[in-house]
C-alpha cells in the first residue's frame, strides 16, 4: 500500500534490487560460515579479524540493536492486536505477547520449531490468496505509468523493501541447533533469500497487475483491504484476513528471533563470561524477554 503511493509499480525495480542485495550479503555470510565453522556467530566473525575485545563489540552492538528493533515490532503487533482486543492496551497485548511466545521457546525446540512452522504456514495462506485474488483481476494497464514519482523513488523506497528481509542474518546464531551446520547454515542462509525475494516480487507484481494506483490514497496498511474490497465487495472478510496476516508475520518475526537470539547469547557467553557463569539457555530467554519487553514499553 505504502508502494504504490510512493513509487508506484517501480517498486517492483526497488524489490529486486534490494533482493539482489540481500543475497550478496547473504552469500558472503555463508563465506563467513563456512570459514568459521563455529557456534558464537557474529562474536567469532568478528574475533576473528579483531580479536576479543571487537568479537565483544560486535556480539554487543548486534544484541542492542536487535532489542530496539523487536521492542518496536512487538508495540506495532499491539497496537494492531488492540483492535480485537478493545478491553486491552497496546502495551499490555506487546508485554503479552513477547511472554507468550518466550514461554513456547522454553518449553522446548520442538515446540518452538513446530510453532514457527505453524506461524510461516498461516503467513504464506493469506499472500496466496491475496495474491490469488489480484491476479484474477490483473490488467496490464495498471502497471502504466510504470514510474510516476520518477526514478528516485526507486531509491527512496529502499527502507519499506528491506524490512521484509529484516532477520535471515540471524540464521548462523542457531549454528549449535541446526544439523550438519557447516554444510547446512550457508545452504539455509543463501535459500531463506532466494524463498523470500521471489516470494516477495510474485506477491509485489500480483497487486500492482491487479489494483489500480488510483485505489491508493494513504499508506496506511489498511488501504490494501480497502482496494481489494472495492473490487470484491462481497468479501468482507478481507479487512480480518490482511489485519491478523500482518499480526502473524510480525509475530513470526518476534517469535524466530527470539529463538535464534537466545542461542546466540548462550553460544557466546561461553566465550565471554567465566565457566562458572556462562548462561543456561532459560535463563538467556528471561532475560532476553524482559529486554525486548523494556524496549516495548520505553520506545
Amino acid at each position: 500500500a505504502a508502494l504504490q503511493v510512493t513509487t508506484g509499480p517501480a517498486a517492483l525495480i526497488t524489490y529486486g534490487l534490494v533482493s539482489l542485495a540481500a543475497l550478496f550479503l547473504a552469500l558472503a555470510l555463508a563465506r563467513v560460515a563456512t570459514l568459521y565453522p563455529e557456534k558464537g556467530a557474529f562474536y567469532t566473525y568478528a574475533k576473528a579479524w579483531g580479536g576479543h575485545t571487537w568479537g565483544v563489540i560486535a556480539m554487543m552492538s548486534y544484541t542492542v540493536g536487535l532489542v530496539v528493533a523487536l521492542g518496536l515490532v512487538a508495540r506495532a503487533t499491539g497496537d494492531m492486536l488492540s483492535a480485537s482486543f478493545i478491553s486491552l492496551t497496546p502495551v499490555t497485548l506487546s508485554i503479552g505477547l513477547v511472554a507468550l511466545l518466550v514461554a513456547a521457546n522454553l518449553a522446548g525446540a520442538l515446540i518452538a520449531k513446530t510453532g514457527q512452522i505453524i506461524l510461516m504456514a498461516l503467513t504464506y495462506l493469506p499472500i496466496a490468496v491475496i495474491s490469488i485474488l489480484c491476479l484474477l483481476k490483473a490488467d496490464t494497464s495498471n502497471l502504466h505509468p510504470f514510474m510516476p514519482h520518477g526514478w528516485m523513488s526507486i531509491f527512496q523506497a529502499v527502507p519499506l523493501v528491506i524490512f521484509g528481509f529484516f532477520g535471515f542474518e540471524s540464521i548462523p546464531s542457531l549454528f549449535s541447533e541446526i544439523k550438519d551446520p557447516q554444510r547446512n547454515v550457508p545452504k539455509a542462509v543463501t535459500l531463506t533469500i532466494l524463498l523470500v525475494g521471489i516470494t516477495y516480487m510474485l506477491f509485489a507484481s500480483a497487486i500492482f497487475l491487479g489494483l489500480p494506483s488510483a485505489l491508493f490514497t494513504s499508506g496506511s496498511p489498511d488501504q490494501l483491504s480497502a482496494a481489494l474490497i472495492s473490487l470484491y465487495p462481497h468479501f468482507t472478510w478481507l479487512v480480518s484476513l490482511i489485519n491478523w496476516a500482518i499480526i502473524i508475520a510480525l509475530t513470526g518475526v518476534l517469535h524466530s528471533m527470539i529463538w535464534s537470539l537466545s542461542a546466540l547469547i548462550v553460544d557466546t557467553s561461553s566465550y565471554i563470561l567465566p565457566a562458572q557463569t556462562s548462561l543456561s539457555r532459560r535463563q538467556a530467554l528471561l532475560a532476553l524477554g524482559g529486554a525486548i519487553i523494556t524496549s516495548c514499553v520505553i520506545f
